[in-house]
């Protein structure tokens, strides 16, 4: 799939404690976007939340966030979800996906979990594949990635 567009067009609202926003934007440099379906319990999908907003933050840098599309679950979870947490909207953005637009336009079968997160370029250009909220490994590697980006060693060509 690297190489490959996410088409991330069409999708829902964006959620927030108490509110929905229909306008929103997906436009850093790096953005990590994670599917994420109901079977995280809303104190589970907090927790996810969380941890994703530690991982953005360590970067220090407003180049990059994180994205959950969330299906097929009530908003009043996902709701309840953020409120047991205070998430950073501009680091973690929830959408709320609830026609199943996401799988439907990238054609995304219902198979492993660690392929339904993806580290996009601007351009939605898919750069890996792997949850680096669930593993370690990806973790590691999408931190990698995203400093090489973000902070370019000197005479480092990106191309």
């Amino acid at each position: 799939m690297n190489g490959k567009v996410l088409d991330l067009s069409g999708l829902g609202d964006q959620v927030l404690k108490d509110t929905t926003y229909k306008e929103y934007s997906i436009n850093k440099k790096l953005t990590i976007v994670s599917y994420i379906d109901n079977k995280l319990c809303s104190e589970c999908f907090a927790k996810y939340l969380m941890v994703a907003e530690k991982y953005i933050d360590q970067f220090y840098s407003d180049e990059i966030q994180y994205v959950c599309i969330a299906y097929p679950r009530p908003l009043s979870d996902l709701q309840h979800a953020l409120s047991l947490r205070d998430v950073d909207s501009s680091k973690v953005m929830v959408i709320y996906d609830v026609n199943n637009v996401f799988r439907k336009n990238n054609n995304i079968e219902r198979t492993k979990i660690a392929l339904c997160s993806f580290l996009i370029g601007s351009d939605h250009k898919i750069i890996t594949t792997g949850d680096p909220i669930r593993n370690v490994r990806m973790y590691n590697y999408c931190k990698e990635i995203i400093e090489s980006v973000l902070l370019p060693k000197p005479g480092m060509v990106i191309q």
